[in-house]
């Protein structure tokens, strides 16, 4: 990844430096909507080689700080958070629906059309499983 262009740099008095919008979910834990270093070079290749580093790093550390899983975390723990998680058809059917703008099915219509689709596209092994 070192290769790609990184469009996050620029130049002051010759030397190149990184700037980098906080994504708005964690500017709370930075206190300033940017970060912004100094990558202590006048060479572009270098400079774009560092920042490519830099920007990969940051990235890593959103994903961690935004899902929470750290490398001491179990992955039993993982799939009994996963379960917990788990929604209601019918919450999924009504922000289908809003999300689709259409008015929403009851529950009982709703899983009467879900188990007529199933019959429909799997024929009558569907009854049986």
């Amino acid at each position: 990844m070192a290769n790609r262009r990184v469009p996050y740099l620029y130049t002051k008095r010759g030397v190149f430096y990184l700037q980098k919008r906080v994504p708005a979910d964690l500017q709370h834990r930075y206190g300033r909507p940017f970060i912004r270093k100094s990558l202590r070079t006048k060479d572009p290749k270098q400079a774009n080689r560092l920042a490519s580093s830099l920007v990969d790093g940051l990235e890593r550390e959103w994903l961690d700080l935004r899902f929470g899983i750290s490398e001491e975390t179990p992955a039993s723990d993982l799939l009994l958070l996963q379960r917990e998680q788990e929604i209601l058809l019918s919450v999924a059917c009504a922000d289908y629906c809003r999300m689709k703008g259409r008015a929403c099915l009851s529950p009982v219509k709703l899983c009467h059309n879900f188990i007529g689709m199933e019959d429909r596209n799997y024929g009558s092994e569907a009854l049986f499983r």
